[in-house]
């Protein structure tokens, strides 16, 4: 038992007056003389029994009522397992929560709306002297602090909010609360989360466990315990050489986060606005199916596009997500080959129909090297025996910044100055030594690389060309043998440097080194490989994710303020900062889903695809009595809105019995009333 306004309880002593009242105004019976003693005397005593018991009653039924309307006053409450506060002033911190989940609708309408609804009604909960702090789970560091007389600020401020397309950072969130609460004067402290708790932002929560142990936790669940939905979780670009025309395959990946299949779920593909492609699928319950599609695409640039799952469901942000694909309307190729007969053979394979798009430079031997490597997107060396260091720190740098190179041997080469110059240099662990024994072929080939896509029928691949001269490259950390030789040594290396690809072949293209220049493979393979090389594509380079900030680096000689256009038509306007070969643009924090446009002075630089944070689309509730413990003197509220402030008066300090006491002191009152009255009528007969 607990009195929340113990500073009534002084007045109990008001519970003495009747008893002092009984005590001095005792009622005596007059004297009258009658002829018959013994009557009289007997009549008296009778009445006197009478009227002292009910004076008796009536003494305790007073006293019991000033008792009773003191402890109304008082307000006493029976303490619960959760119940540690005073009536004294509360400082309480409200974390709503506004990250992606909460954008779901429900049969209640959308679930951030609840949530407001629900801070709501905590903010009114506050008294007089109060201090009241608003958090968002997303922006954790802009709060608002207040007292309960500005409570109107909140009021306005929860007016502004609006659900994002983020991932909550409620450990930050609570992390800050705790600080403020710690740092409070006040007796009682308290946080308050209102959030639909669901799993996937919760059940990794990471708790301190510092928490003090005098701060009491509130947690409000809105929204329902568990809805359905699918959700499309990745894109991926399954090719890695684009070419206008030619078919693009990318692989989309969906799930059914609900307990029942979906059947026909209709999904359709968007290229620059226009729809190409379309499926319908079924996906088990709690599973997930992937599905590919080929897209052509009949222009060149950077495109954009959308895969979408048409169906309605509770989270439609989740549904639809974005790409964008690099198709270069040229390639432009440099290159060296000092030998005329390897120089006519790749001049041979990059001139056909399929290669159009193509532009080969011939490099001459003796000057090459004061060309600027600027225009170029791959440098294809064929039997270059020396590079001076000025030639090999530009082509070094030049992959590191996206550019591709291709490597060819030849009988001549100087093995050794390579391997500590140029091969050295772009991560390569160099040459063992030549190879010369005839009859060697290729190994098990992966048909699968994504050099090789499309390349080969599906019986696999064609008949081995047989080399007579190879060199024997070493092989380190970072290396992948996209073919290799019969006898287990590389014949093709690949190797990432930096934003760039650099493929190294242990032969050369020439006769000299057996019938791989008569073969039929060599022209596609070629052609190939300089497609791959200039074409260093991944997902990351076009992918932005909601809710993180990002950088730009364009290679341009001017450092211009760019504009970026968001997917709701607003702009930012990015100011630029240089660095080597380009310039730096920042972008703060990317808000929504939906393609980015980068233009400067209206000319269109760079395209971006913003997509929503993967892993939040399950809308099931956590375990909150798991993430009670974990919290640490935490309960839970379930009440509706309705009856909110009861419940947290509830559990902030135990059940109150005033409104029972305050039955009880009307009843003793009417009871006093009645015998009061009886008592006159009798006196007066």
């Amino acid at each position: 038992m607990t009195f929340l306004h113990t500073i009534f309880l002084t007045a109990l002593i008001a519970a003495a007056i009747p008893v002092l009242l009984h005590i001095f105004s005792k009622q005596r019976l007059p004297l009258i003389r009658f002829s018959s003693i013994d009557f009289l005397l007997k009549l008296q005593k009778k009445k006197a029994r009478r009227v002292k018991l009910r004076q008796l009653i009536l003494l305790l039924i007073r006293t019991a009522a000033i008792i009773a309307i003191v402890l109304a006053f008082a307000r006493p409450a029976i303490r619960n397992d959760a119940a540690t506060g005073s009536a004294a002033n509360v400082e309480s911190v409200i974390i709503i929560d506004n990250s992606l989940p909460t954008s779901a609708e429900s049969k209640n309408g959308q679930i951030f709306r609840n949530c407001i609804d629900m801070t709501e009604k905590v903010v009114n909960i506050s008294l007089p002297g109060d201090i009241i702090t608003l958090i968002t789970s997303t922006e954790p560091q802009k709060l608002l602090r207040i007292t309960s007389a500005e409570k109107d600020l909140i009021l306005d401020r929860l007016e502004q909010i609006e659900p994002r397309f983020v991932e909550p950072h409620m450990e930050d969130a609570i992390a800050i609360a705790d600080s403020i609460l710690f740092a409070s004067s006040l007796m009682n402290r308290e946080i308050y989360i209102i959030s639909p708790f669901y799993r996937d932002s919760f059940d990794s929560l990471i708790i301190s466990k510092e928490r003090n142990e005098f701060i009491r936790a509130f947690l409000l669940p809105v929204g329902p315990k568990t809805t359905g939905n699918i959700s499309i979780s990745d894109i991926k670009i399954l090719s890695s050489i684009f070419q206008r025309g030619e078919p693009v395959e990318i692989e989309a990946f969906f799930h059914n986060h609900s307990d029942h299949a979906v059947q026909n779920a209709m999904i359709s593909v968007y290229l620059e606005s226009e729809r190409v492609a379309q499926a319908s699928l079924n996906i088990p319950s709690k599973g997930e199916k992937s599905y590919s599609f080929s897209l052509s695409p009949h222009s060149s640039g950077l495109l954009t596009g959308s895969i979408r799952c048409d169906d309605l469901d509770a989270l439609p942000a989740d549904s639809r997500r974005y790409f964008v694909l690099d198709i270069p309307d040229s390639t432009n190729v440099l290159s060296v080959a000092p030998n005329k007969l390897d120089s006519l053979i790749i001049n041979s394979a990059l001139k056909s129909d399929k290669t159009g798009f193509i532009n080969l430079y011939q490099g001459n031997p003796l000057s090459w090297e004061t060309i600027p490597l600027a225009g170029f997107d791959v440098v294809m060396l064929t039997g270059v025996s020396s590079l001076s260091t000025g030639t090999m720190e530009r082509l070094v740098e030049f992959v590191e910044q996206g550019g591709g190179i291709i490597i060819f041997q030849g009988t001549d080469t100087d093995l050794a100055g390579l391997s500590r110059g140029l091969w050295g240099r772009l991560g390569f662990s160099g040459a063992r030594e030549t190879i010369s024994s005839g009859g060697i072929g290729w190994g098990k080939i992966d048909p699968s690389h994504p050099l090789f896509h499309g390349m080969f029928e599906e019986k696999g691949a064609p008949r081995s060309p047989v080399f007579n001269f190879a060199v024997d490259l070493a092989t380190g950390k970072g290396d992948q043998i996209i073919i290799p030789l019969s006898n287990g040594r590389p014949f093709l290396i690949e190797r990432q440097v930096g934003k760039g690809r650099a493929l190294m072949f242990a032969v050369s293209p020439g006769p000299d080194g057996g019938d791989f220049a008569y073969s039929g493979i060599i022209a596609p393979l070629i052609f190939r490989a300089v497609a791959y090389a200039a074409q260093n594509y991944t997902e990351s380079r076009y992918e932005w994710t909601t809710g993180n900030s990002s950088r730009i680096l364009l290679s341009v000689p001017f450092t211009k303020i760019a504009r970026l256009e968001q997917p709701d038509g607003n702009f930012i306007d990015l100011s630029p900062r240089p660095i080597i070969n380009g310039v730096e643009y920042n972008v703060p924090m990317v808000e929504l889903p939906g393609i980015y446009k980068l233009k400067i002075r209206d000319h269109l630089e760079a395209v971006f695809a913003g997509n929503i944070p993967s892993g939040l689309s399950s809308l099931e509730r956590s375990d909150l009595e798991k993430l009670t413990d974990r919290l640490g003197n935490t309960t839970v509220v379930t009440a509706d809105q309705d009856n909110l402030a009861e419940s947290i008066q509830s559990i902030r300090f135990g059940r109150e019995l005033w409104k029972f006491i305050a039955v009880l002191f009307l009843i003793l009152l009417l009871a006093e009333s009645l015998i009061g009255r009886t008592w006159k009528k009798e006196s007066v007969e």
